[in-house]
């Protein structure tokens, strides 16, 4: 049975766009690409940045384009790069944009780092602080919104549950 697809749709999974992240170059448009999913404005919800759900068959149709770093992270350990926790304002839980956000970066109260990788085809979802799926995260956004929800970890005087 054939896919339905919407226009909008339809041009953000088959578009050609050039996605640079780490030296990765995309030859595919990744859902997010279009207005408002990659506005960076303050008068944008955290929720229209979420991607839509997609078909069985979308999903499949845009990860038969897609190549493994080309497209989206491969790492398989964890590199050196420029994160530390001394440029972020508070502790919490960081996507490392150097690494195409497949790596995210735990910051403690003391300082501490503390780095983690996601599997394969996910990325740390800085809005959600959990791996998502590379095609429903916008790792460009991510940095705009290190504190969205970190700024409600570790307050003091506050019990946990």
């Amino acid at each position: 049975m054939a896919a339905t697809w919407s226009g909008h749709t339809l041009i953000a999974v088959l578009s050609v766009v050039c996605f640079l992240s780490n030296n990765l170059t995309s030859a595919v448009q990744f859902p997010w690409a279009e207005s408002p999913l990659n506005a960076t404005e303050s008068t944008v919800s955290v929720f229209d940045l979420r991607v839509p759900d997609f078909s069985t068959e979308q999903v499949q149709l845009f990860l038969n384009q897609t190549v493994a770093g080309r497209d989206y992270p491969d790492f398989h350990t964890i590199p050196v790069t420029n994160f530390t926790c001394r440029q972020v304002e508070q502790p919490g839980y960081y996507a490392d944009p150097d690494t195409g956000c497949q790596v995210y970066r735990r910051c403690a109260p003391d300082g501490t780092m503390f780095s983690y990788l996601c599997g394969e085809q996910t990325v740390f979802d800085q809005l959600l602080l959990t791996c998502d799926f590379f095609y429903k995260v916008n790792c460009n956004i991510s940095v705009a919104y290190y504190n969205y929800v970190n700024m409600h970890m570790y307050k003091s005087g506050q019990s946990v549950g």
